[in-house]
This record gives structure tokens, C-alpha cells and sequence, in this order.
């Protein structure tokens, strides 16, 4: 079996909504070596050492739950003070602001000041929603951060329609952007407290760096040889980066899709054939 990155380790507390990603964030970390519970109770919020709040769908439908089910007063409480391990995705970061005009009259987590808001088509170099491999560039808390640093030289996914904008009331939480049309907010950091709008558990050995990094598997810790594999790769990225032989990926990355077919054969068998 592979080495225990978090051998002795609290387990990590994913507060799953109903509505994340949450089976491919389930198996990143355990990927990685570390146990999962899951929330069930307020009471899980306030005891978690480490929590991670996946999540796509509508951000009233999010906090409609997270207040229903109690859970919104402790998530608060836990994060007030920036000084607790949490990682919100997607969702989970953009109900961290105030409000989104995704669901006008909601009140989101009010961790950081200002607004969600929705990609205007006419100011977009592509369709909306964003969707595909984009670069981010650290900025504020975010440079020389450990934990966002893999995804500073490679592409993360993203698949979204509603984003934040950085401006002078939110500009100490923007730790990244990432650019399309104008900058948008790419990650939020306040102490131990991260969130992303691009998804790391579909952003390959990037986000398995990430991960890691964030759970606390990273330098100077046994790591399985999946997370030493993701360190490697990402590690090799910035160095290239730092040589001048890669540029640091800010726009949308270009996307070939292959046209292949699973068909059967005439003998009955399935075989993989270029589409038509």
C-alpha cells in the first residue's frame, strides 16, 4: 500500500450540500491518504479541524440549505477568523461574498465584501458559461502562498457563469485571477482560509498538488507516490517557468476535441472508430 500522507492526522470534514462534486473530491483525498466524514449535524461544522465545502448549482439553492439545515451560523463562526483550515469550490467560494445577483435578496456568508455576479456575453472572448482550462495569477495574499502555488503555472478547470470581481473593498482576500474579457477572482484567502472558483479535483496533477499542500501533505511530510507524482509534475512546471521556457498560462486554453465513436464491429465487437 502506498505511504500515509497523514498518518496521525485529523480526518477531513467535507461538507457536502447536495449538489457538488462531491465523489471526485471524496476521491482526491483519500487518494492522497487522508479519511473523510462527512457533515451531518452543526455540531461537525464547529468541531472539524479541516473542512472542505464543494459545491456547483445556484447560490441561493446553497444557502437555502446551509440556513435550513443550521449549518450557515457555525460555517460562519469557523470561519470568522481566518485562522482554520477550510477550502471552498466553486460555489463554495462565491458564498463567501456578500451576495450574488444569481439570487437577489440572498444573503451569502458576508466573509468577503462585494457581489457575484453573471459574465456579460458582449464583454466575453468566448461563450458563457466559462468553461475549460484557464491560467490564474497569484496576487495579495496569494503570492508566495504554498497551497495555490501549483496552479500558478499550469491550466485549472472551470465551468461557471457567475464570478467575482476584485475591487479596492475585496482586494486584501483576492489571493488570484484569472482573465476573461476582464479579470475575475480566481481564489480568496483569508489566513488558513482558501477558496477557488476553478475546480481542483478536475485539474489533474495540479489540483492533487493543491490538495495536498492544503491538508498539509506537501514538504517535509510522507506523501503517497500519487501526491509525490502531482508535487513532481508541478514542481517541473515552475521550474521551466522560471527559466523562461514556459509561459505562465492567464487565458483560455485552446481545446481539441477528438471525434472518436465506440461502435460494434460486424463480429459484435466494440471497437473505438473516428466519428462521423
Amino acid at each position: 500500500p502506498p505511504l500515509c500522507a497523514a498518518a496521525g492526522a485529523p480526518p477531513v470534514t467535507l461538507l457536502d450540500y447536495g449538489a457538488g462534486n462531491v465523489r471526485s473530491i471524496r476521491n482526491a483525498v483519500k487518494a492522497l491518504g487522508y479519511e473523510v466524514v462527512d457533515v451531518t449535524d452543526p455540531e461537525d461544522i464547529s468541531n472539524a479541524e479541516r473542512l472542505i465545502f464543494p459545491g456547483v448549482g445556484a447560490f441561493g439553492a446553497a444557502m437555502d440549505v446551509l440556513e435550513s439545515r443550521g449549518f450557515a451560523a457555525p460555517l460562519r463562526e469557523y470561519l470568522a477568523s481566518g485562522e482554520r483550515p477550510f477550502l471552498g469550490i466553486c460555489i463554495g467560494m462565491q458564498v463567501l461574498f456578500e451576495r450574488s445577483e444569481e439570487s437577489p435578496g440572498v444573503a451569502g456568508l458576508g466573509v468577503v465584501p462585494g457581489a457575484v455576479t453573471r459574465f456579460d456575453p458582449r464583454e466575453t472572448p468566448g461563450p458563457v458559461p466559462h468553461m475549460g482550462w484557464s491560467g490564474i495569477e497569484l496576487r495579495g495574499p496569494g503570492e508566495g502562498d504554498s497551497v495555490l502555488a501549483p496552479a500558478s503555472t499550469r491550466h485549472v478547470y472551470y465551468t461557471h457563469s457567475f464570478h467575482a470581481t476584485p475591487d479596492e473593498a475585496n482586494a486584501k482576500y483576492i489571493a488570484a485571477t484569472t482573465a476573461y474579457g476582464g479579470d475575475f477572482v480566481a481564489a480568496v484567502r483569508h489566513g488558513e482560509v482558501y477558496a477557488t472558483q476553478f475546480h481542483p479535483e478536475k485539474s489533474g496533477a495540479v489540483g492533487l498538488a493543491l490538495f495536498d499542500n492544503f491538508l498539509g501533505g506537501g514538504e517535509g511530510r510522507k506523501q503517497t507516490a500519487l501526491a509525490r507524482m502531482a508535487a513532481e509534475e508541478t514542481a517541473l512546471a515552475a521550474e521551466r517557468v522560471a527559466r523562461g521556457e514556459l509561459e505562465p498560462p492567464r487565458e483560455l486554453a485552446r481545446r481539441v476535441i477528438a471525434c472518436l465513436d465506440v461502435r460494434a464491429n460486424d463480429a459484435g465487437d466494440l471497437v473505438v472508430t473516428k466519428g462521423d
